[in-house]
């Protein structure tokens, strides 16, 4: 299974350690080649990076994050509120679209490889009716994918109709960048941290943006010298469900 074949190794001692985990997912990468190249190599390999489907050379740069020790997701643009005033992108999943959604994914998932799994890009409108998200869901499992919801749609049925259907999913609990300046961002990892001491491991994502990516980088490296916390690839929430 890609969720599988492209996971980043995470040592046992680590997964068994009582220390709080961190996972921390970057998005919108490929869109922009100075903020995915900057996201690739100034970040350490412990984060995890997820490609918009729509970048030019997306292989390569997959390949590129890979080989610096990233592991990697795939945003899959799903229907905002608004659409098609606000439209994430061709083949965007709608809830109109029915059955022709699956070729739609299978499109978007055929960009790249190299992937373990998906995660929603907006998908306000898609992601809380279940009728539409739950082939969706069933062909992630199928590919042997993980799906992770980004946590910005509070009506998400995902978690829900995952743990019905078997497909592995977790949901991020802090949008560190929601507001991109250096002290909200600040703010934001000390409530992740404190989420993670309090639950055992927790789910940050955000986006490329110069200070997230500059802020990330220094307070990744203090965090570990320090030994508060333990940082892993997104993959490694789903061997510690239920430890927390």
């Amino acid at each position: 299974k890609p969720a599988d074949a492209y996971a980043r190794p995470v040592r046992r001692a680590v997964l068994t350690s009582a220390k709080p985990k961190i996972a921390l997912v970057i998005g919108g990468l490929g869109l922009n080649a100075r903020r995915t190249r900057d996201a690739i190599e100034m970040l350490p390999g412990v984060v995890t990076l997820a490609f918009a489907p729509y970048g030019k050379r997306l292989q390569g740069l997959i390949n590129a994050a890979r080989a610096n020790g990233h592991e990697v997701l795939l945003e899959l643009p799903m229907e905002p509120w608004g659409y098609p005033s606000v439209n994430p992108g061709p083949k965007t999943l709608l809830v109109s679209a029915g059955a022709k959604n699956i070729p739609s994914m299978r499109w978007l998932m055929a960009r790249a490889a190299g992937y373990v799994g998906l995660i929603n890009y907006a998908g306000q409108r898609f992601l809380a009716n279940g009728e539409a998200l739950a082939p969706v869901l069933h062909e992630a499992k199928r590919r042997g994918l993980v799906f992770i919801d980004n946590g910005r749609v509070p009506q998400s049925l995902l978690a829900n109709l995952a743990a019905v259907i078997g497909l592995p999913a977790a949901t991020a609990q802090v949008h560190i960048d929601a507001v991109a300046k250096r002290e909200a961002i600040r703010a934001k990892l000390k409530e992740l941290v404190a989420l993670a001491e309090r639950r055992g491991h927790a789910i940050g994502v955000g986006a490329a943006f110069d200070a997230t990516v500059e802020e990330l980088e220094y307070w990744i490296d203090a965090m570990r010298a320090s030994g508060r916390v333990q940082f892993v690839p997104v993959s490694a929430i789903f061997k510690l469900q239920g430890r927390g």
